[in-house]
């Protein structure tokens, strides 16, 4: 079984899954072709479907299927090409669907400059992939050092950076996401750019909640209700 603590390109430190999952839309269906240490899908709050797929048997071992989450061994290009049909159908007419890839990144951009993983992307497999993420018209999110190849075929695409720290020093993540940045959150414990500003927000809301909560209760409802319609009305 592959050591998942140490696995590299983990999203495990503080400040970046925070930071990708707080950009994830509203989704019934969370599918994850890069698994790897797995560390956003097992940081964010479950959908309804949770799909975790690695080229890597030894990955996948660490994982256990069950209770709405499947986990499996496979070419993610393969799946993505070959569900894209299914996926679209989906979305569009079932549920929602959200893919998050973190796929190997090329080795130009990375500060060692030298392959870190059994199975290694070439600029062709890259290409492949910038070539079929168009293709699905589900939410899609893509994690990368930012790079020519990805600016260039992702032009149209939303994008975020954030500062994280490696093991090698210090870089810059990019998130380029397919959908609006303003369609209901999937959750809202990770909003924020940073740890301060996050728990200023938290705050801020615990306050609000708290002063709620101890109103009198017919004076709540009344609230709850005229906050129910005007929410209704403005569609959000």
């Amino acid at each position: 079984m592959a050591d998942l603590e140490n696995y590299p390109g983990r999203k495990n430190g503080s400040g970046i899954f925070q930071n990708i999952i707080n950009l994830m839309p509203k989704h019934d269906i969370y599918i994850e072709p890069f698994l790897g240490s797995g560390a956003i899908l097992k940081n964010k709050d479950s959908a309804r479907v949770n799909i975790g797929i690695d080229i890597s048997s030894s990955i996948i071992k660490n994982y256990i299927t069950g209770q709405g989450s499947y986990y499996m061994t496979g070419d993610s290009l393969k799946f993505l090409d070959a569900g894209s049909l299914l996926i679209n159908s989906i979305h569009e007419h079932f549920q929602k669907i959200l893919i998050y890839c973190d796929p190997p990144y090329r080795i130009i951009t990375r500060r060692s400059g030298s392959k870190i993983y059994k199975n290694e992307f070439t600029d062709i497999d890259h290409a492949n992939f910038l070539a079929m993420v168009p293709n699905l018209k589900c939410y899609v999110m893509i994690s990368c050092y930012d790079n020519d190849m990805y600016s260039e075929a992702l032009h149209d695409w939303n994008k975020e950076h954030f500062k994280t720290v490696t093991r090698k020093g210090k870089a810059t993540e990019t998130v380029y996401y397919n959908f609006n940045p303003d369609l209901p959150k999937h959750q809202y414990n990770f909003m924020g750019k940073n740890f301060r500003e996050r728990a200023a927000i938290k705050g801020r809301v615990n306050r609000n909640a708290l002063k709620i909560m101890n109103m009198p209760q017919n004076e709540r409802n009344y609230l709850l209700d005229i906050l129910s319609k005007k929410i209704r009305i403005s569609g959000q």
